[in-house]
């Protein structure tokens, strides 16, 4: 990739949000595929994520996009006790969201979980 073609894709990433995008996309493959332990995902664009101070007061802004994959588990859940097994299980739908992201955007993406009793 040569400069010209670096500088069109940040000027098209800077302009275009691709939050509901990503999470179409995921919603249609990895939630549709696994309700029975994923209840969807949210996607936040790098701009509106909350930005911290470094060591000398200057926010650091967040480059990636953040992806929450919603599962269901907890006490109470089918989920329950969260053995090696239900963590392998949340890693693989996760490893396969990061990459379906990568494989259609060429973004790297921050993943993180939440976990909730059921889906509403």
């Amino acid at each position: 990739m040569n400069l010209k073609e670096s500088i069109r894709r940040i000027l098209k990433e800077e302009t275009e949000d691709l939050s509901s995008f990503i999470e179409n996309m995921l919603t249609k493959t990895l939630v549709n595929d696994n309700k029975d332990i994923l209840c969807g995902v949210k996607v936040i664009h790098p701009n509106h994520r909350e930005s911290l101070p470094d060591a000398f007061g200057n926010n650091i802004k967040f480059t990636s996009y953040k992806v929450t994959f919603i599962f269901i588990g907890g006490y109470g859940t089918k989920n329950w006790p969260k053995t090696q097994s239900v963590v392998g299980k949340y890693e693989t739908i996760m490893n396969k969201g990061w990459e379906l992201i990568y494989d259609y955007t060429d973004l790297a993406v921050d993943v993180y979980s939440t976990e909730v009793k059921k889906c509403d």
